[in-house]
Parts: structure tokens; C-alpha cells; sequence
């Protein structure tokens, strides 16, 4: 279920309620007020930073690290040897 962010516009009071996006939260859960609430924007866009990883990094840096691992394994069959 998605989370939301409130206000109340009696008390002041933000708090995050998960439900339905078809459900509408009507009722403060501090001061009991009907029809107060206003739902804030999420803030996930705020927290980015634009040095973190793309998507897409994380796999080509696993591919980057199978293809090492790879490498060395072949080197090390090819210094065996079989009887």
C-alpha cells in the first residue's frame, strides 16, 4: 500500500498514513478534527542526489566484476593440468 504524507489544519500535526490510493483519510488522528487534512507531496524527488547510481549502473558494474571473475577463472583452467 502507498504511504502519504498529511497536515492538519487545526493542530499543525504531519503524520504518514498508508492506504488505498482510492481511500481518503477525513479524520485527524491528534485532535479529531473531520475534514482538516491536506495531503503533502512526497519528498522521494528532494532525497536524489545525482551522484548516486543510474539505473543500469549496478548492472553494468555486475557484469564488469563477472566479466574479471571470468577472465581469471579461464587462466587458472588453462594452467591445469589434466591427466
Amino acid at each position: 500500500m502507498p504511504e502519504y504524507n498529511y497536515k492538519c489544519g487545526e493542530c499543525f500535526v504531519a503524520f504518514k498514513q498508508e492506504h488505498g490510493m482510492r481511500e481518503k483519510i477525513e479524520e485527524c488522528p491528534s485532535c479529531k478534527s473531520i475534514h482538516s487534512l491536506v495531503r503533502l507531496p512526497s519528498n522521494f524527488l528532494l532525497n536524489k542526489n545525482d551522484k548516486e547510481d543510474k539505473p543500469g549502473d549496478l548492472v553494468k558494474r555486475s557484469i564488469e566484476e563477472f566479466r574479471k571473475d571470468l577472465i581469471e577463472e579461464k587462466k587458472s583452467l588453462k594452467e591445469e593440468h589434466y591427466e
